[in-house]
């Protein structure tokens, strides 16, 4: 399906069919950015243990660090 396609068939709708389109792409931008910060974090993570910070964070320390982040 084409973009013009898509913008067609958005346009005939009715209003709580837009509503939920609206919700669907939002949820999906939310769940792109979070792998994205998930990502950035275990490749930072990565990082310190590559350079041999193997502190004693528990992984529960470690989630909260990540979750401060989203």
């Amino acid at each position: 399906m084409s973009l013009e396609e898509i913008k067609k068939e958005i346009t005939s709708l009715n209003d709580n069919e837009k509503q939920e389109v609206a919700l669907f792409l939002e949820q999906l931008k939310t769940e792109e950015e979070r792998d994205a910060k998930l990502g950035e974090f275990l490749h930072a993570r990565l990082a310190q243990v590559e350079r041999g910070d193997f502190s004693n964070k528990t992984v529960t320390d470690i989630w909260t660090q990540f979750r401060s982040m989203v």
